[in-house]
């Protein structure tokens, strides 16, 4: 395991969602995690970067703020939508795309850095989703992959439960799993529990 440098991140400005609230109410910061998350895998500041399954934009929000050029798509698009309305002034920054998480209109090895952050456990094959990024990605390039904890998934259980919500899907795709086809696919793979999310960040494509 490595561990993630300590640091004060930057509060942001952009809006933040009743999730986001009751998450920061219970002491933790989604977003904070994703800056984290992103600082530690020091991406290049010249790099594309390409944000799959964007949800409402949490992570392209942070890649965008950190002043990377970013494309970010969702199957929704509802939720891009959404995440237009969290990047507010920063949308200039994004291209935002509709698209297949499982099958995505790129060729391979087109980009040098790619983040998915608390998607895998969305998906119907998540193992597909997986093997997509990986073609994608370039082979010196680096995979940012972000999943819920146990603790995370209690704590979204919890708020869906309190705002009346369906229940929060934990997935089909374990922990063990996840790490074990990322290093089967990549031959560097550092890991690090951020609070209520696991991270890995794989290098080097086999």
């Amino acid at each position: 395991m490595t561990d993630v440098p300590e640091k004060t991140v930057e509060k942001m400005v952009h809006p933040i969602t009743e999730t986001d609230r009751l998450i920061r109410e219970r002491g933790f910061d989604l977003v904070g995690e994703y800056t984290t998350a992103v600082e530690f895998a020091a991406f290049d500041r010249n790099e594309c970067v390409l944000d799959v399954a964007t949800g409402s934009g949490r992570m392209a929000c942070v890649l965008a703020d950190r002043g990377y050029e970013v494309w970010s798509g969702d199957i929704s698009e509802e939720a891009l939508e959404k995440a237009r309305l969290r990047l507010g002034d920063l949308v200039s920054r994004v291209k935002l795309l509709t698209f297949d998480a499982a099958a995505i209109p790129f060729e391979s090895g087109s980009f040098s850095a790619i983040t998915c952050a608390n998607a895998i456990h969305e998906m119907e094959d998540p193992h597909s989703v997986l093997q997509e990024m990986v073609r994608l990605v370039s082979d010196n390039g680096k995979l940012v992959l972000i999943e819920f904890n146990d603790e995370g998934f209690n704590l979204l259980a919890e708020i869906h439960s309190k705002l009346g919500r369906a229940e929060h899907r934990r997935g089909i795709m374990t922990e063990s799993q996840i790490d074990t086809q990322l290093r089967a696919l990549f031959v560097d793979v550092s890991t690090s529990d951020l609070g209520i999310n696991r991270l890995w960040v794989a290098s080097g494509k086999r």
